[in-house]
């Protein structure tokens, strides 16, 4: 459902100090580009930075992101996915653009940006990864898909 905000919360927010935005749940909207807000947002618009310098460890919302991309570029999946399967035929070199998974549901429902799908494919084994420059990022799968021979 849908609340307006009242005036004295949007006082309240005014006059929240640095330290108090700063353990505010970041804008999901400001994370992806999208938040329409801006100063007015009641979320925080800054990234948060680990304080623990430890070897960073995957967490399971990467994990299931790493997963389902693989997934997506599988033969099981491409066997029935025809979406992906006509993008891969479709382009030069079997090149799929990193946003067509912004797209899916799954994709979606695990909040993933760009840079989050970049990250995830970076070292996943049996696909390429095209980065630079910005805006033309893309993968491949190294083998060819049994599906489109």
């Amino acid at each position: 459902s849908i609340r307006l905000v009242t005036d004295e919360e949007r006082l309240s927010w005014a006059s929240a100090s640095a330290a108090e935005w700063a353990n505010r749940p970041l804008c999901r909207f400001h994370k992806a580009g999208r938040c329409l807000k801006g100063a007015s947002c009641r979320f925080s618009h800054e990234e948060q930075v680990p304080v623990d310098a430890s070897p960073r460890q995957p967490s399971d919302r990467e994990t299931q992101l790493k997963e389902q991309l693989q997934f997506y570029l599988s033969d099981e999946n491409l066997r029935y996915d025809y979406f992906f399967r006509n993008t891969i035929a479709a382009s030069t070199g079997g090149w799929i653009s990193l946003s067509s998974f912004l797209g899916c549901r799954r994709i979606q429902h695990l909040e993933a940006t760009l840079q989050d799908i970049s990250r995830a494919l970076r070292h996943a084994p049996d696909v390429e990864l095209r980065e630079p420059p910005t805006g033309s990022e893309a993968v491949r799968r190294t083998t060819p898909c049994v599906w489109l021979q």
